[in-house]
């Protein structure tokens, strides 16, 4: 039966063992063992002592061996020539025997790689009577290799060589986090050095604490010359209030997160458009610092100056040219009508509801089928322009004349067709007066000669057509001028005009009455398939 563990550790010391002195025929009762017990000459006195001992030894024993067996690392001891003791946990882990592990034997589970070092320490803590303290990789039964920590201290009994007594202890994942925790940082690192943004760490006091190579870059300024800045230095001096309430809080411990538009001063002088996003950073609920992200955002500043002048330019434009603009969804009744648009047709906007039935419902009645077929043809080949000319109806209940050109444009959202819409009733109400100028006498609004004869021609050809008839009636005034000498041309005015309403009120609403010029007038008559009326009429 092989000894136990106290007799193993107790074998490790190199130190002499005392034995029964061959001239008194006594033993040292401290070094007695089982076997030596059993033989040796049952001295009363003696046997007391060495059974009282061997008692207390196997009770340490027990105890030892339970301690042993619940350590969660694995004990060994060595010396000189190599190790002299293994716990069980060891032989279970590696799988090897005792026999395969006494002495330098051990050596063998290490991993290759890490056994030179291995050596060298265990070499320089035996020779220097110190400590002993190593990682390496050791190899499982089933030839995985796992990270131990094993820590070995020296300890003497009498005057003896030193015995390491020390412990071995899993820290492979200890070691894995290690691996995950630097492959992290180094993540970290390269971000922060190579990130294509501006990124600063400020300290609680304002200053720079660390910046990385695009925020150098954008501002002109080495990291050393940073650290000796606080941020409020690098800000332009007509905006160093914007933010700076949300950033002392920050730097003062409030969790908050600031987002603020401002201006930069470089190193040159020159000033950009910075975004800064910035968030505290707390360890160990203490404020460490406030981590920007500064994105340099001249070049969209600039844009979006020139597009807010296009659109004050284009809302100007439009304000001049007074053109309402409107925008469909095709796939929906949703439409947008501008400020303009609603103010052409007496409403403010919000009076409506946004959709496409609002408007139509309020086209002529006239006008509806002819603009519903403009739009069917238009969408089913939108290669064309649209452009139509519609009545729709006011708030005060009139009806104005509109002009409107579209383009349909497709979006990631839907079709859409856009267009204005263009208030062209005095337009129209000035081309029709110029045309009834052109067709109507001024003072009797009856039409003119070449009205009266356009009508006749058109009437002759219907007649033509129908084999229908029709007269022509010319008349004139008898002793017309002797009462413009003697009364004046407003008095032989006022006659023409009374003559003009008297003509009309003989008249069928088809025929027409007009004014050749001077006294003289034409009744045309259309279909007339007899002649008692036009008789009627002359007399």
């Amino acid at each position: 039966m092989p000894p136990g563990p106290l007799r193993q550790l107790k074998a490790c010391s190199a130190s002499p063992r005392r034995t029964l002195s061959s001239g008194s025929g006594q033993k040292d009762c401290n070094s007695l063992n089982s076997t030596e017990a059993s033989t040796m000459p049952q001295d009363p006195a003696c046997s007391g002592q060495a059974l009282t001992r061997l008692a207390d030894a196997d009770e340490s024993e027990e105890l030892l061996r339970r301690l042993i067996a619940d350590l969660p690392g694995m004990i060994w001891v060595s010396g000189g020539d190599g190790v002299h003791f293994v716990s069980p946990q060891w032989l279970s882990y590696t799988g090897l025997s005792l026999e395969a592990t006494l002495g330098d034997n051990w050596l063998d589970a290490i991993h290759p790689d890490d056994l030179p070092e291995v050596r060298s320490i265990w070499k320089q803590a035996f020779h220097a009577r110190r400590e002993s303290i190593m990682e390496y990789r050791l190899r499982r039964h089933d030839g995985v290799y796992r990270w131990f920590a094993s820590r070995g201290a020296p300890r003497t009994f009498g005057n003896g060589p030193p015995c390491w007594f020390g412990v071995c202890t899993d820290i492979d994942e200890l070691k894995r986090e290690e691996a995950e925790l630097r492959e992290s940082k180094e993540a970290l690192r390269t971000t922060f050095e190579q990130a294509g943004i501006g990124i600063a760490h400020i300290g609680p006091d304002g200053s720079f604490l660390r910046t990385n190579g695009k925020f150098q870059e954008m501002t002109g300024y080495s990291e050393e010359e940073l650290r000796h800045m606080r941020f409020p230095e690098l800000t332009h001096p007509e905006d160093r209030g914007l933010g700076m309430r949300e950033f002392q809080a920050a730097l003062s411990g409030a969790r908050v997160t600031v987002n603020v538009e401002k201006r930069y001063m470089r190193k040159d002088g020159s000033a950009m458009w910075v975004r800064i996003t910035g968030s505290p950073v707390y360890t160990d609920d203490r404020l460490a610092y406030c981590m920007t992200v500064v994105e340099d955002i001249t070049g969209r500043r600039a844009n979006e100056r020139r597009r807010e002048e296009s659109e004050r330019r284009l809302k100007l434009a439009v304000s001049i040219a007074q053109l309402g603009f409107w925008e469909w969804d095709l796939g929906s009744e949703a439409c947008y009508y501008s400020p303009e648009f609603m103010r052409q047709l007496g409403y403010v906007p919000g009076e409506w509801t946004a959709t496409v039935r609002e408007w139509t419902s309020r086209l002529h009645s006239e006008d509806r089928a002819a603009v519903f077929d403009r739009i069917d043809r238009y969408l089913a080949n939108p290669s064309t322009d649209f452009d139509i000319e519609y009545r729709v109806q006011h708030r005060d209940g009139s009806y104005r004349w509109m002009m409107a050109h579209a383009v349909r444009i497709a979006g990631p959202q839907g079709d859409h067709m856009t267009g204005t819409q263009l208030d062209i009733t005095e337009r129209k109400e000035a081309a029709q007066r110029v045309l009834e100028a052109a067709q109507h006498d001024p003072l009797t609004g009856l039409p003119n000669r070449a009205l009266v004869f356009e009508y006749a021609g058109h009437m002759i050809s219907a007649a033509r057509r129908t084999r229908g008839q029709g007269a022509l009636l010319f008349i004139d005034l008898d002793r017309f001028k002797p009462i413009n000498d003697l009364y004046g041309h407003e008095v032989g005015d006022r006659v023409l005009q009374d003559v003009a309403r008297r003509l009309m009120s003989c008249v069928r609403g088809q025929d027409l009455v007009g004014r050749l010029g001077g006294d003289e007038f034409v009744i045309v008559m259309q279909h007339n398939g007899y002649a008692a009326p036009a008789s009627a009429v002359a007399r």
